[in-house]
């Protein structure tokens, strides 16, 4: 879902879903992630260009980059 988020002055569009992970090794994992499982979280990634068109933002265009990940949710295991 593409959304806009306000903060501030700034308004920057943001693609809402959700990301699945899988550490496979690592120093910085998160607390309570066990490698080689998979793990699931909803995130809001933050779009830095939203290109000529912000109606049509797809992973396909490569003139979409992202900022930043905000997680809404924390890590839960894939059943």
């Amino acid at each position: 879902m593409v959304h806009r988020k306000q903060i501030g002055r700034d308004v920057g569009d943001r693609v809402r879903g959700t990301q699945y992970i899988r550490y496979l090794s690592g120093t910085n994992v998160p607390d309570g992630i066990s490698l080689g499982k998979w793990y699931k979280r909803d995130i809001d990634v933050q779009i830095v260009n939203a290109g000529w068109n912000p109606r049509i933002v797809t992973w396909d265009v490569s003139a979409y980059v992202f900022d930043e990940i905000y997680p809404i949710t924390t890590y839960e295991a894939v059943k």
